[in-house]
This record gives structure tokens, sequence and C-alpha cells, in this order.
């Protein structure tokens, strides 16, 4: 055994290095060790300047995208954008008070596609739910503000729920043509066909000359304050839907209505007052229990605490009612303004008002104007 083990130690210490195993030479530097792990090292490091490279081309490829969507929603908004004495097209002139320029905005409530109205339009036509009162109401505006409660899409992807509603999209330009210079579709029907039905409307709206607000390709967008106008200073509507939706999931990164949490809307209503003390802050909230005459504590509470943020007027809807106008602190609250265009014929649902918005340099005003629905029309009451 002892000769074994002395045999084992001669045996390794013959062993020489074999030129295999024997690292090569750096092509570095002389005299250094061009070892694995250096490779592996200077592999990651070039890795990591091509994807550094690749996003920063990605950042300016996405930077790009922003800014022409930026430019093409600047063409569109172009018209509204323009100082209302020298814009046509979207109701009257602005007209010069003094030395004051006094705006005129008109805002709507529910507008029905469907259903009922559907039968009257196939009956009697798009026009035949203008009646001359309200022409004449509207061709007095330079802002027309609606609410569509329901998607104007051929796309027909129903979600599960108790009323589905679809319009059609041939009948939003006869909208336009009466006056409607903005449609809503911050609102519980907006997605009754689905994402892509929201989106085909959106488009549908945009391409019958109208602005859609409420909504979007994602909630960054949805929530975003649009600028009615900017004389004879800047006004913004910002929308919110109160209330869950029925089998939709809620998907921040996806097509959806706006549906920001309270607190978030009372942050930035304090924010742009902030910005922009002189700016009007208009916001309309879909909201309240359907067929009732009075909100609730909660709603009067929130109310409230939109006004102490910087809101100038709350103008809101989905009750399919009137219901109560409170003035608090100066402000008035439209806690539902009713319908519009709508299919409900009980006395209840037929009683609604349009809220007609003067803003001059120094001055807002206020003031409800009653209407009557009857088969589906608005008139204005005692107006012949």
């Amino acid at each position: 055994m002892r000769s074994f083990f002395i045999a084992l130690a001669v045996s390794l210490n013959s062993l020489t290095p074999s030129s295999s195993l024997t690292p090569n030479p750096s092509p570095i530097g002389e005299g250094s060790i061009y070892t694995f792990q250096q490779e592996l090292y200077t592999s990651q490091q070039k890795q990591e300047q091509k994807q550094k490279l690749c996003t920063s081309q990605q950042e300016q490829e996405q930077k790009q995208e922003q800014k022409q969507e930026l430019c093409t929603s600047e063409n569109q908004l172009q018209e509204l954008y323009t100082p209302l004495s020298n814009r046509r097209g979207v109701g009257g002139e602005a007209v010069i008070v003094g030395e004051a320029v006094k705006a005129s905005f008109l805002f709507t409530g529910d507008i029905l596609l469907d259903r009922g109205v559907r039968r009257f339009i196939d009956k009697k036509g798009v026009d035949a739910l203008f009646s001359q009162g309200i022409d004449s109401l509207f061709s007095a505006a330079h802002i027309v503000v609606g609410n569509l409660e329901c998607p104007a899409t051929k796309i027909k992807a129903p979600v599960f729920k108790r009323y589905i509603f679809r319009g059609e999209p041939e009948h939003l330009p006869t909208l336009r043509k009466h006056g409607f210079t903005h449609l809503n579709l911050c609102n519980n029907h907006s997605i009754d066909q689905g994402r892509d039905g929201l989106m085909d409307t959106w488009r549908n709206i945009e391409q019958a000359g109208m602005i859609p607000t409420g909504a979007g390709r994602n909630m960054a967008e949805a929530v975003r304050p649009v600028l009615l106008t900017n004389q004879p200073r800047n006004v913004w509507l910002l929308t919110s839907l109160r209330m869950a939706l029925e089998n939709w999931a809620p998907l921040n990164d996806r097509p959806c209505v706006s549906q920001e949490p309270m607190d978030s809307l009372i942050f930035r209503i304090r924010q742009l007052k902030t910005s922009d003390p002189k700016a009007v802050i208009i916001v309309s909230l879909h909201w309240g229990g359907e067929h009732t005459l009075r909100p609730v504590p909660l709603q009067r509470m929130e109310a409230h605490a939109l006004i102490n943020a910087g809101a100038d007027a709350l103008i809101c809807h989905h009750t399919h009612t009137l219901q109560t106008i409170e003035e608090y602190k100066g402000k008035k609250i439209f806690y539902s303004i009713g319908n519009f265009i709508f299919d409900q014929p009980k006395p209840l649902n037929s009683k609604a008002c349009v809220v007609k918005l003067t803003v001059t340099e120094n001055d807002i005003k206020a003031e409800p104007i009653p209407i009557t629905i009857r088969n589906c029309v608005p008139f204005i009451e005692n107006h012949h």
C-alpha cells in the first residue's frame, strides 16, 4: 500500500500543464489575461449599449408619434380654439358687450338614437327631432354640448347588461347640422357595444364634425379636460362617470370612459384653477338614482367639494329626471338636467331643461331653460 501512494505522488509531480489548458494571451494588451468572464462582461456592455440605443430610438419614435397625434388633435380643435368673434359654422358670433366679449354655451341632457327614437327616425328622419324653438336656441349659441346616451357605430358586440343601445353613425351629421359641437361619452351606455364600439363612436363623432369628450384610448385620455373656448377666457369641461358599469372590467390602459376617483377629480380641478385662476371650469357628472327628483346627501357633499376646489358650475345627468338646482357659494349645481332626445313618455321623464351658460371677462351666469319632451322631440316651454 505504501508503494502505491509513493508511485501516485511521483506520477502527479511529473505532470506538466498542457498548452490546451493554458490561458491564451489577451488581445487587449500584453501580459493581461483574457478570461471568459471578461469576454462576457464586454459582451454584456455591448448588449446594454445596443439596448440603450434601441430604447432611445423607440423613445424618439414615441415622441414623434405623440407630436403627430397632438398636431392632429390641435387641427381638429382649431375651430374651437379660434377666438369666437372670428369663427364661423359653430353657432353665432361672439356678442360684444361694451369692451367685453360674451360667449354663450348650451348643455343638454341625454340623447338616445335607439329604441323608440330609432323608430321615430325611421318614420320621420333625424331632422324631425329638432323643433323650431330648439333650432332657434342652438343657432344663438357658440358651443352646444350634449350627452350621447348610446354608442353610434356599426359594430355589434353587445355587453351583457340589462339595457343595451346602439345608434347609427349616419345620424350624427344631422346633430352637427342642428348645432351640436360636442358630444359627451362619459355615461353608462357608451360602452354598450364594447371597447371597439366606444372608440368607433369616438371616430364617427369626429368625422361628423363634432368633438367627443369623456372617453379615450385609456383612462389618462378619458379624464383629460376639454378646452371649449379661449375667448373671452379659457372655459374647460371636465366629465366623470360616478357609478360602476355592468359587466365591464375597469382597465385603465384600454379604451374606456372617464371614471377617476373623486379625490383625483378634486385635485385636478384645484390644480387647473391654480394654474389658470381666471379660467371657467364646468364639471359634468353622470350620477344619481334613476327616476328620482333629489340628490342623496353624498352627492351634495361631493358637489360642494368640487365647487370648493374651483369648479364654477356643475351640469349633470343620468336620472332621466329634472332634479334639484342648488346655488352654493354663488355657483350653480344642476344635479340632473334630465333627458333631451329620449323615448320615455312619463311626465316624470319628459320634463327637463337645457342649461344656458354665459361667460364674460368678469362674470359667469348659468340659467335653466325648461323643456318638455313629446314623442321623443324636445320643445321649449311657452315657445310658439
